[in-house]
């Protein structure tokens, strides 16, 4: 949407504001959204720490929760209530749940349903369910192909929009912490502890580090069902320079703090990690999954390696990237690939784009 185009109503819809990618994506969009003169709601159930990351012009909307069957239909007519009367132009959801219901909600309404589509799924037995909402907005290349090829949804309503985060490098010292003579590479992962994340994948990792004569000083950063697990497996193998540090609320300086940040994934869709580490200008490696390549470009600022590449075989590729005039180098190419691709104001031109189009349109059947 170009300057002086008409400003649009807009509801923001999401499980919750808790501390995670997804519900970052929301609050980080709302507020530029609303900074552009929109008219932004955000409805999700009270009580996530990202609520008070929202400035005053967003309106907040708690929502009921949902965890018995009579919650779930309290919620179905709270939304269609909000929906119907809120006078939304477009109600922007980010689960296939709430996308879903809202899709009911806005039934004999002008408000379309603009479904942000987060993260890869395989299509299972409830597929043609998914995926329903009048435009879908893929965070990245990988999502949008999933899209298209595994939910059969036409290629006309789908839009790639890829991830993108506030420049928290900007006016901050960016030099890398062996620059300043730190005695050894520093490894960070911001990451929930979680199956998905394949923390005990990063433990071997760093434990092979050491075997090889390259130790380092190595974070997790985030919380998740595993970390009790990983700390013990940390302590039983006497893994040194190595931490999990659950939650954290100073992720930026945690990150300025590490000359190289990774991730572990199974599988993944667009990171918000990576995006943050190269905006302040730290290398990169990731696995080959989703849209991590967009983020990474291997040899330049970082390493991609195969999914199902063990922890010790991926410290040996490691390896070789921990030279400071490496890290220096894929740190400078992370921040520049950031201000040509990743500012929020890219993104929230290409949604505001989205809006225009879904709404010059009929809704989908």
């Amino acid at each position: 949407m170009t300057a002086g185009s008409e400003h649009v109503r807009v509801l923001m819809l999401t499980d919750s504001l808790g501390v995670g990618g997804l519900e970052r994506v929301v609050v980080s969009m709302s507020c530029a959204l609303a900074g552009r003169g929109h008219a932004v709601s955000v409805a999700a159930e009270p009580g996530g720490a990202l609520w008070g990351d929202l400035p005053p012009e967003v309106v907040q909307r708690h929502a009921p929760r949902r965890g018995t069957p009579i919650q779930r239909v309290r919620y179905a007519l709270w939304l269609t209530r909000l929906v119907r009367g809120g006078g939304f132009d477009v109600v922007h959801a980010h689960q296939r749940g709430v996308a879903l219901l809202a899709r009911a909600a806005r039934v004999a309404t002008r408000t379309r349903v603009v479904e942000h589509v987060h993260n890869v799924f395989r299509p299972g037995a409830g597929a043609w369910l998914s995926f329903r909402g009048d435009h879908l907005v893929a965070c990245g290349r990988a999502v949008a192909e999933m899209l298209v090829q595994d939910f059969r949804r036409p290629a006309d309503r789908v839009t790639t929009v890829r991830n993108a985060v506030p420049d928290v490098g900007a006016g901050r010292d960016l030099t890398l912490p062996v620059s300043r003579g730190g005695q050894q590479p520093k490894i960070a992962v911001v990451a929930r502890v979680d199956e998905q994340k394949d923390p005990f994948r990063f433990i071997d990792v760093v434990e092979e580090l050491a075997a090889v004569g390259r130790p380092v000083s190595a974070v997790w950063i985030g919380d998740g069902d595993l970390l009790q697990a990983c700390r013990a497996e940390v302590d039983r193998r006497a893994v040194p320079g190595l931490r999990f540090l659950g939650a954290r609320s100073d992720v930026a300086s945690q990150l300025l703090e590490s000359d190289l940040v990774m991730l572990t994934s199974r599988w993944e869709g667009l990171p918000l990690t990576l995006l943050e580490a190269a905006s302040l200008g730290r290398g990169l490696v990731a696995p080959r999954v989703g849209s991590c390549d967009e983020a990474v470009t291997d040899g330049v600022n970082g390493l991609l390696f195969d999914v199902d590449l063990p922890g010790a075989a991926l410290a040996r590729l490691v390896a070789p990237l921990l030279e400071s005039s490496m890290l220096r180098s894929m740190g400078a190419a992370s921040r520049r690939r950031y201000l040509a691709e990743f500012t929020i104001d890219r993104q929230v031109h290409e949604v505001e784009e989205v809006y225009r189009a879904v709404r010059a349109v009929g809704p989908s059947a």
